[in-house]
């Protein structure tokens, strides 16, 4: 994510607060970045002078910054899921999958029909699981436990 932009370049500017009182701040007029800092008045000279701080241009800056975030988080979320669809096909899995269907009897956990999943009630520790937190279950008890609707298949 950049936070900061090529020609980063911020400038002492006056921030109207509650109550009409004034700050100090910077503020990049390329990017609209607000540096977190509150500055002293005497480190800057002809207070009066300065611009006030650029609401808009802030409020762009935190907008991009945020559709930043989401694409990075999406990036990440995709990178996640197929970690988790590739261990899924492991052979760890698949040994911890069938010591689960043993030790309930190949039988949902929840309402004892066959069962054709193995659910984790916690993803606390995905990829290091203890027994505890796997159980098996039918296809429509897994379906339910996921919240299940056909426009939204969770994996």
């Amino acid at each position: 994510m950049n936070e900061i932009c090529s020609n980063h370049e911020p400038q002492f500017v006056k921030s109207i607060i509650e109550g009409g009182r004034t700050q100090l701040r910077k503020q990049c007029f390329n990017c609209g970045k607000v540096e977190d800092r509150i500055y002293k008045f005497s480190e800057c000279a002809e207070i009066d002078k300065l611009p006030i701080l650029d609401k808009d241009l802030r409020e762009k800056c935190y907008t991009r910054q945020s559709e930043e975030r989401k694409l990075e988080y999406e990036t990440q979320r995709e990178k996640r899921k197929q970690e988790y669809a590739n261990y899924l096909q492991s052979y760890e899995w698949k040994r911890k999958q069938k010591y689960i269907m043993e030790k309930y009897g190949y039988r949902c956990a929840l309402c004892f029909k066959p069962a054709v999943n193995v659910h984790h009630l916690t993803y606390d520790r995905v990829y290091l699981e203890d027994e505890r937190d796997l159980i098996a279950v039918c296809k429509d008890c897994h379906d339910f436990l996921h919240g299940f609707n056909k426009d939204n298949n969770i994996l």
